[in-house]
């Protein structure tokens, strides 16, 4: 009887860190996806865009006025912006390498993580879940309003003063 005590215990303990280091490499997969994600695509050619309208992350020499404060040339102005498309478009292609890895990474433990668990844990963990995704989408929709309604004041903000030589 005591053997089958300490057996459940080791595979309870086993299910608890197989779930914590799951959600580890969720979370770190997902900060990674994120920043990945949000870079700006290749194409995009409007530079004007501030930072928050792209999603907060990029090239702080795109953010409006940023050229003006280091009194760029017209020159240095389009080498950067070349070089910044060309480091963004390296991004997307090494993201689209490493996405479908990742996907099958994830898929695999979350299969082995359901294995583990009973029906009732199982219950539990999609209520989590669902929980989670609805809070991720609820920041997303209010990060969008946000950057939205900050638009127009962005777009209407006085020019930046150049710095004096």
């Amino acid at each position: 009887m005591f053997g089958a005590s300490a057996a459940s215990g080791r595979t309870r303990l086993v299910a608890t860190l197989m779930l914590a280091v799951t959600f580890a490499v969720g979370a770190l997969a997902g900060a990674a996806g994120e920043r990945l994600l949000s870079a700006r695509k290749p194409d995009e050619t409007n530079h004007s865009s501030s930072r928050s309208n792209r999603g907060g992350r990029g090239s702080i020499l795109l953010e409006p006025g940023v050229f003006d404060l280091l009194a760029a040339t017209q020159e240095q102005r389009t080498e950067i912006t070349a070089m910044i498309a060309r480091r963004d478009s390296q991004v997307v292609q090494i993201w689209d390498g490493v996405e479908p890895r990742l996907e099958e990474v994830f898929h695999r433990s979350r299969r082995d993580l359901r294995l583990v668990l009973d029906a009732n844990q199982e219950l539990k963990l999609d209520s989590l879940l669902a929980d989670r995704r609805a809070r991720w989408k609820q920041n997303r929709e209010m990060r969008q309003r946000c950057e939205q309604a900050a638009a127009p004041i962005q777009n209407s903000a006085p020019p930046v003063a150049k710095p004096e030589n």
